[in-house]
């Protein structure tokens, strides 16, 4: 769910914590959008990033805000996976709720779900 890698059994919600905590000290938010980015190629996309701000008079500030929730939800989210308290798989590798047991639910899904389930 996180990397791409089909594991199967044990060593899937071992592999999703080490992958959780990588792709943490990996990403990096631009200072001009708000979008996480990996830190090799943070540079290069700001270069980018604030030519097409310049090019379109600007980012408009609901879409950098949304970009900064959704980077502060996968951040949240990640953290939750490396600490174990988010991890359960279903057999096609997505996430499955801890509380109502719903199955599919995506990297961006699984925290928003599982909080709608917990003030039921």
């Amino acid at each position: 769910p996180i990397c791409s890698q089909s594991l199967l059994g044990p060593s899937a919600k071992y592999h999703i914590k080490v992958c959780a905590r990588h792709t943490l000290a990996q990403l990096d938010s631009c200072a001009s959008c708000g979008r996480l980015v990996r830190k090799d190629d943070l540079e290069e996309h700001t270069k980018r990033c604030r030519r097409a701000q310049l090019s379109q008079d600007g980012l408009h500030e609901d879409l950098k805000k949304a970009w900064q929730e959704r980077a502060k939800l996968l951040r949240v989210t990640l953290a939750k996976i490396e600490a174990g308290e988010i991890g359960s798989l279903d057999p096609r590798g997505f996430f499955v709720c801890s509380i109502c047991g719903q199955q599919g639910l995506g990297l961006v899904q699984i925290l928003p779900h599982e909080e709608q389930c917990r003030a039921r």
